[in-house]
């Protein structure tokens, strides 16, 4: 989902600005046709990219369990991850509760219909805007949490990048 991505391009940028590192990783669960979409990711300042390749033998429509698993398993494996930015829908079939069943693996809150998020002052929480039941609710979450981005109106499309960046992405 182009929004969670660029969102959190938005966090990192807020990071940057107070004078902390902060590393991106743009992960998809796909087969070889994803990865120019990964090199855009990588262009537009991600640090990684990773594809996970469930081979022929899994059907991810409709298959939110499948996914969740093999994300689980890739975060587990780094054990360096705090946040987890998802989108609700995949291209192909409506995986919403993927999200969910991540947090679940890995015992984490997940907040849905994320509408907007940014480090609080202390930049140790996150203050999360999601929309909950027709209401606009504002809350501070702390890590590790996992969010799952809605209808986002300030963020609705990944950014775009220039040639340089294009060129020096192709080195990573």
């Amino acid at each position: 989902d182009e929004s969670a991505l660029e969102m959190a391009l938005k966090l990192s940028d807020q990071a940057k600005n107070s004078g902390e590192l902060m590393s991106l990783t743009a992960l998809t669960i796909d087969d070889p046709g994803a990865d120019l979409f990964l090199k855009h990711a990588l262009a537009v300042q991600y640090d990684t990219a990773v594809r996970i390749d469930p081979g022929k033998g899994i059907d991810l429509r409709f298959n939110a369990l499948a996914i969740s698993c093999l994300i689980s398993a890739y975060l587990e494996k780094i054990n360096a991850c705090q946040l987890v930015i998802l989108g609700s829908q995949g291209s192909e079939g409506d995986n919403r509760q993927t999200g969910f069943l991540v947090a679940e693996r890995l015992g984490w809150p997940c907040i849905r219909d994320v509408i907007d998020f940014g480090f609080t002052p202390s930049l140790d929480a996150l203050g999360v805007t999601c929309r909950e039941e027709g209401a606009v609710m504002v809350q501070t979450i702390e890590f590790p949490v996992v969010l799952v981005i809605g209808n986002a109106g300030a963020s609705p499309y990944l950014r775009v990048p220039t040639l340089k960046q294009k060129l020096n992405a192709k080195e990573k």
